[in-house]
């Protein structure tokens, strides 16, 4: 499970804002090609990766106790944008369809008291809370 602000403008299997995507120059790509080689590899649809098990439903009602049910998110996409990082094994494994570590509910708790009583919850029920910040997790931050 994790804690988490806003939805980000990341893009959920590489790294910046979709937006402001451009294709790789061709003389970067051939700086690449002549020392790893390169291959097409696109990625699966966001729908098509595979995610864990989200959060048991009794879990989920306490959680929705403590925070309200419209804070503790369990769709597709809002685990899918929080699970693992953007270091390059976390995006070749989720753009393979790997989101096996999901988290199993993402909860977004609006004050410190609310911080508080889940932080408690999880300690209870011993339930792994990661907190989700930007999203980068190059170093792993984001395995529970």
């Amino acid at each position: 499970m994790t804690t988490a602000g806003p939805t980000s403008e990341m893009h959920w299997s590489r790294w910046g804002d979709p937006a402001e995507a451009g294709p790789l120059p061709e003389s970067a790509f051939a700086l690449v090609d002549a020392f790893l080689g390169t291959s097409e590899t696109p990625s699966v649809a966001p729908e098509d990766v595979r995610l864990s098990e989200p959060l048991a439903d009794e879990l989920v009602a306490e959680l929705a106790e403590i925070v309200g049910s419209e804070h503790v998110l369990l769709d597709h996409e809002t685990r899918l944008h929080r699970t693992r990082g953007k270091s390059t094994p976390d995006l070749l494994k989720l753009r393979h369809g790997d989101g096996l570590d999901s988290p199993d509910a993402v909860v977004r708790p609006g004050t410190h008291d609310e911080v508080a009583a889940v932080i408690a919850w999880g300690v209870r029920r011993h339930v792994a809370l990661v907190p989700f910040g930007g999203g980068t997790s190059v170093v792993g931050g984001l395995a529970a």
